[in-house]
């Protein structure tokens, strides 16, 4: 199975066996200049093709999301014009979800092609997203606050019941019964 990386200097990195071997797959184009950017997460499709990342805003640019549907051998780039923190896809590749540093959630439900702002999600500073297995239900966890929801992408809901904590990750089972929370507090 595939494996996808990311170091401190921006370089995105796979694995097609199971981490035995690894390759830089960044390139050196203008559509992903390594010197410019630090990498803060990453996600790859079940079938290891498509691969996105988001970068932290540097003093020459801003943050940006970076798609490529061919395991690296092209990339597209999205600048966002802010912190990203987070980024996933459905295992298909089919859709996307970033969560910025200090504003609105970001979707792509056509495989990243184009990403549009999430008002129902609200400002905050989202730490993670995550897809379910089944492409049916959006998780993201911000800053301070609750665990938010959505079964669209588009259409975000606090859960209560999460509580307001510091949440720094989280990721959701295959049967979609166990959803798996981190908090520092």
């Amino acid at each position: 199975s595939d494996v996808c990386s990311s170091d401190l200097f921006g370089n995105v990195w796979i694995s097609k066996n199971t981490g035995e071997t690894w390759v830089n797959i960044s390139g050196t184009t203008d559509v992903f200049p390594l010197i410019n950017f630090t990498t803060s997460d990453i996600t790859i499709s079940d079938n290891g093709l498509i691969i996105g990342c988001v970068t932290v805003p540097s003093k020459q640019d801003v943050g940006n999301s970076f798609v490529t549907k061919d395991a690296g051998e092209n990339w597209t780039r999205f600048p966002l014009n802010q912190h990203l923190n987070a980024i996933t896809c459905s295992g298909d590749g089919t859709k996307f979800s970033i969560g910025t540093g200090t504003n609105y959630i970001y979707t792509s439900l056509n495989a990243g092609f184009t990403f549009s702002q999430q008002f129902s999600s609200g400002i905050r500073e989202w730490y993670a997203v995550t897809i379910s297995p089944d492409n049916n239900l959006y998780v993201a966890c911000a800053s301070w606050d609750n665990v938010y929801l959505s079964t669209d992408g588009i259409n975000w809901k606090a859960d209560p019941s999460s509580g307001r904590r510091q949440w720094m990750d989280l990721t959701v089972s295959v049967d979609r019964k166990s959803t798996r929370l981190n908090s520092s507090h």
